[in-house]
């Protein structure tokens, strides 16, 4: 079974890029290319920050949200991590079932909370290289209720294809809410269920919380415009 974790705080980097609904701006990837990893969160924490705050509809901010998370998360890498040993079982096409899946997943557990939450504002607190080259940028994210949360995001060099550079722009590949791994949490709970059900079982389990999810989220918007 798959559980939920407290992702409140993820707002600035979720969304629901996987699912294609939204491209990015044509501009997007140039502009993030000359972002080092402290400019990647800093954009994407004001704007979406500034969006859910703001008087805006659901699919108005959820639309904002899309785009902002296109361009900042690394689905590939995520998708690797989370999976481990596990991501070698898997043919291309499961593969791209499990990107799609997870993504909508994530996304769908996080606007389940902050749609009910109340969000101040995000605060950059420092950054800094790690050894691996990877850079880790430390969030303090401020609520209504004075319960701040610290978030800590790792960003890593996109890689380039052609020439196996890690030399593309910074895009996140974890997120650390209070010295807790969203990465390592996932990994155990998927690991767990692979074991027991296989990848197949994954996938079902995924995909069959997205439909309530979905649902869920067509009732809200339902009522919203009634």
């Amino acid at each position: 079974m798959l559980r939920n974790i407290r992702l409140t705080c993820l707002a600035p980097l979720l969304g629901v890029a996987a699912l294609g609904l939204l491209a990015a701006p044509a501009h997007a990837a140039e502009e993030n290319l000359e972002r080092n990893a402290r400019g990647v969160v800093e954009y994407a924490a004001t704007t979406v920050s500034e969006t859910l705050t703001g008087e805006r509809s659901l699919t108005e901010k959820r639309t904002q949200v899309d785009q902002v998370v296109r361009e900042v998360l690394d689905e590939p890498v995520l998708s690797r991590l989370v999976l481990a040993r596990n991501y070698r079982k898997l043919d291309e096409g499961q593969r791209e079932a499990f990107a799609r899946a997870f993504q909508e997943h994530l996304v769908n557990t996080y606007w389940r909370n902050a749609s009910a939450g109340e969000l101040v504002r995000i605060e950059i607190l420092e950054d800094r290289e790690e050894r691996s080259g990877d850079w880790t940028v430390k969030t303090r994210v401020v609520a209504v209720s004075d319960d701040d949360i610290k978030v800590d995001y790792r960003l890593r060099r996109e890689r380039n294809p052609e020439t196996g550079e890690n030399d593309g722009p910074w895009l996140v590949i974890d997120i650390i809410i209070e010295s807790v791994s969203m990465v390592s949490n996932f990994r155990s709970q998927f690991q767990e269920i692979v074991g027991n059900d296989g990848v197949d079982g994954l996938l079902s389990k995924l995909q069959e919380k997205n439909a309530g999810a979905r649902a869920e989220r067509e009732q809200q918007i339902a009522e919203e415009e009634a």
